[in-house]
């Protein structure tokens, strides 16, 4: 079934759906505020799948679907869970954990969103969204149905977590987690509850309890002493021997946890390649579901980004507030007197090997028009160089049996003397290529939107920085009619050779290592096509004018 198929049977079923990017960053595709009061219509959603086919599905949670979930991002949630709601099945296997879902209704339908409402659990309600099958994430993982999803309602056990929440931190929302917008519950509130730690979770309560006085400074001797008269009113009382372990552990876990949270931003802070914002360390920082906490650890964090700017790690962009780069010094010289000139010996379509050079690390940048040959000419690339590369290819569209009837079509060729690897990705082709000298990568293709074209330079700067020698080609789409891909001169900027693919029609549009000592920009030849892969150039490489 295809993404806009199940699209449409959720709506026909009552969900509110909407379209989200196959992106590790899972964000919506459209502005989905007014899906969290009402569905869209039949025509939003075909069009919507229209216009990015691959997009991934989110039912909008809360009343408008009488539809949540309990999402149990770790083994530790799914053992809560289970704790929790013997009974309850895990309906969707996620790429690092498990969704429950449930029907919404009855007197607890004000609920939002929850982060960490219980060790590993988190809770999306009104004001939320959740992934369903058969999305994937690229580089992330899919999706799978494990089983089918009945009805059942919200059990007791979890609306009377969530209120517990509430009362013990006297919030007045429940705070969204990353993509999802927090929303005031309806809730009222309810009396205090006296102190009475019962077993299960003791030893939680006490971690939480040492966690905020680590954070408030207090001093350890009087944690101590807080945390033992503590332990000795739980339900029932932790025995007198245990109660020093207790103590000590739970004082562990809170300083790892705070000396863990401070030491992954750093890690990822020091690690990006182009700008990020305050809001983006908040997602990745461990923050506290209590409304007062988390105002003081986004106070921590602003205070580590701070310190990091002092060390001259970061510095502000000063385009918006909150906004930062990573300042990289990794900047060594090159020993550029004993080096020497290195081209490698490599096959290009339509003879452009005896016209330009390819050195190591070289991207080439291919646009194409719809139906105009982009992909049979890189197979063409893997059929004359892969004796003596390693090939990886990357594509978007193809499954393993669409690519075995291409290749079929080469009639020369069997199957088992095909030596390449495939691979089917359409996004993050940073995280994937293979580096090294005698390594060849082809994408096929970038798929860029609207939103990417601003962008499409650093997607292939960040490939570039991953060759370390190797070669990649790269596929773009091209509008009929224009010479630069998506994207424009910005998709050229690292490119050593680009080419425009039109019906019939090649185009050099950049060439930086020539071998001819004419200029090649604006050389055009013709070609004849045959069976999607088989290319016989029709005239000599000439200038546009005179073809």
């Amino acid at each position: 079934m295809t993404n806009l198929a199940s699209a449409l049977e959720c709506l026909d079923n009552g969900f509110s759906v909407i379209p989200i990017k196959p992106t590790k960053d899972k964000k919506p595709y459209v502005k989905w505020e007014k899906y969290q009061s009402e569905l869209p219509t039949r025509e939003e959603v075909e069009h919507w799948w229209k216009q990015w086919p691959k997009a991934n599905l989110a039912i909008v949670t809360g009343k408008v679907s009488n539809f949540c979930t309990v999402d149990a991002d770790s083994e530790e949630g799914l053992e809560k869970m289970i704790e929790l709601v013997p009974w309850a099945k895990p309906n969707v296997k996620t790429p690092n954990g498990w969704h429950f879902h449930f029907s919404f209704e009855g007197n607890h339908n004000g609920l939002g969103n929850a982060v960490r409402f219980l060790p590993g659990l988190d809770f999306r309600g009104n004001g939320g969204y959740v992934i369903i099958p058969p999305s994937k994430v690229t580089g992330y993982g899919k999706y799978d149905a494990l089983t089918r999803f009945e009805g059942e309602p919200l059990p007791k056990q979890v609306i009377d977590a969530l209120y517990n929440i509430l009362n013990s931190t006297g919030a007045t929302e429940l705070e969204g987690a990353t993509g999802v917008q927090p929303i005031a519950t309806q809730v009222q509130p309810r009396a205090t509850r006296a102190i009475s730690f019962a077993e299960p979770g003791r030893d939680d309560t006490l971690f939480h309890l040492a966690n905020h006085l680590i954070k408030g400074n207090m001093p350890h001797r009087e944690i101590y002493e807080y945390l033992e008269f503590l332990a000795k009113q739980c339900t029932p009382p932790f025995p007198e021997e245990e109660i020093r372990t207790k103590i000590n552990s739970a004082i562990k876990r809170a300083m790892d946890r705070n000396k863990n949270m401070a030491d992954n931003i750093r890690e990822w802070v020091v690690q990006q390649t182009g700008n990020f914002s305050v809001s983006n360390v908040y997602e990745i920082a461990t923050l506290a579901t209590s409304k007062i906490e988390l105002q003081k650890e986004k106070a921590n964090v602003r205070a580590l980004l701070a310190k990091l700017e002092k060390e001259g790690k970061i510095e502000k962009t000063g385009k918006m507030a909150g906004q930062y780069r990573t300042i990289n010094t990794d900047c060594p010289p090159i020993d550029f007197f004993n080096v020497t000139s290195e081209h490698v010996d490599l096959w290009l379509p339509f003879g452009l090997h005896d016209l330009v050079n390819i050195m190591p690390g070289n991207i080439i940048v291919i646009g194409g028009e719809p139906d105009a040959g982009k992909t049979g000419v890189l197979l063409n690339i893997i059929k004359n160089n892969r004796k003596k590369y390693d090939v990886h290819y990357f594509n978007s569209e193809m499954g393993a049996s669409e690519l075995v009837e291409r290749l079929n079509l080469f009639g020369d060729i069997a199957i088992e003397d095909w030596n390449f690897k495939y691979y089917e990705r359409d996004a993050d082709f940073a995280d994937v290529v293979v580096p090294g000298k005698g390594v060849i990568n082809i994408i096929d293709y970038l798929e860029l939107y609207a939103d990417d074209y601003a962008n499409v330079n650093q997607f292939i700067n960040e490939i570039h920085r991953k060759l370390d020698g190797a070669i990649c080609f790269i596929a773009i789409q091209k509008n009929p009619g224009r010479d630069d891909p998506l994207g424009g001169k910005r998709a050229l900027e690292k490119a050593r050779l680009g080419l425009a693919l039109s019906r019939n029609k090649v185009k050099i549009v950049k060439a930086k290592n020539r071998k001819v000592k004419y200029n090649l920009i604006g050389k055009c030849a013709t070609f004849q096509e045959r069976d999607g892969c088989k290319f016989t150039l029709k005239d000599d490489w000439r200038y546009e004018s005179s073809l």
